[in-house]
């Protein structure tokens, strides 16, 4: 996702789960917002690992509406070093007359801007600076707010188990266009995790699964190289709307009516907007940037985003 520019701005959508264990305190366990903004606040002393990447946190802000009540959280989140480069002359020492015999460095990295929307738990993420890939923004930011999270339990006398994770947001109904886009589905896979919040009934099945397991994710995979229907049973159904719903991922592969394999991954398929820039604020503004980005989010919600 390349940075911002005087004429657009591209976002990319990320959930954020907090999957809390059952247990004698978990019902008195703090608001979704003020759980991420105390873990955020920690999370700007450590960094966040991604492909050898430490990602930083900064510029961590609130929003609250007129009972005080956290409604969305904003934050710049990225990486930087440097680089030897060719395409830049080396240092001169002005006093010595001589050129270094070390090469130039360039700065290199990606800064990523974020504004989350606190009931629905998903975050509209932007580029202020480099090619910013949102699945890595996401894995780093789940790694930051684990150890966060690690550092809370061992402050705290006694304090529900909890866990962070991160995911891209996918279009929905990606794979129903790909089922019916083949002639047959000879593969199909789903990896899914605990939904929280809970969202609708067609997740019953997976959720009972995990439940009657103690287990906070999962997976499901059937197979026929002469073809099989992906909605055939309850359970493959429940794994493919937890996908639907940012709950887990899905990959399969079929045969199209040319006969060549074809290869489906909902993680290929993120929900992206282009916004044009505001004309009531020409120099984008951070400030401004910001809102445009909570307003087009909340237009996305209410169309059914998720």
């Amino acid at each position: 996702m390349r940075p911002i520019n005087d004429e657009r701005i591209i976002t990319e959508y990320v959930r954020v789960h907090r999957l809390i264990e059952d247990d004698l305190f978990s019902d008195s366990v703090e608001t979704f917002g003020e759980d991420l903004l105390a873990r955020l606040q920690q999370g700007v002393g450590l960094s966040g690992r991604w492909w050898k990447r430490s990602w930083l946190l900064g510029n961590v802000e609130v929003r609250r509406d007129s009972g005080e009540e956290i409604v969305a959280i904003s934050g710049q989140f990225g990486w930087f070093g440097e680089a030897p480069t060719q395409d830049a002359p080396p240092p001169y020492d002005a006093a010595a007359h001589r050129w270094a015999t070390e090469p130039a460095q360039r700065r290199e990295g990606v800064l990523a801007l974020f504004a989350l929307d606190c009931r629905s738990q998903i975050a509209a993420v932007t580029s202020l600076a480099g090619d910013v890939p949102v699945p890595g923004f996401a894995k780093a930011l789940t790694d930051l707010l684990n150890q966060a999270e690690i550092q809370a339990a061992a402050d705290a006398a006694v304090r529900t188990k909890r866990e962070w994770l991160v995911e891209p947001v996918d279009e929905r109904g990606t794979f129903e266009a790909w089922v019916a886009s083949v002639d047959k589905v000879t593969r199909v896979s789903a990896r899914f995790h605990i939904p929280n919040p809970r969202s609708n009934d067609d997740l019953d099945p997976v959720v009972s699964y995990l439940n009657q397991l103690g287990a906070i994710d999962g997976s499901v995979a059937a197979q026929n190289p002469d073809g099989l229907d992906p909605y055939g049973h309850p359970m493959m159904r429940g794994a493919i709307a937890m996908q639907e719903n940012d709950y887990g991922s899905v990959r399969a592969k079929g045969i199209r009516p040319t006969g060549e394999e074809d290869e489906f991954a909902s993680k290929e398929h993120p929900v992206r907007d282009v916004l044009p820039s505001d004309p009531q604020d020409p120099e984008l503004s951070m400030a401004g940037v910001i809102v445009m980005m909570l307003r087009v989010l909340a237009d996305r919600l209410e169309r059914g985003l998720r």
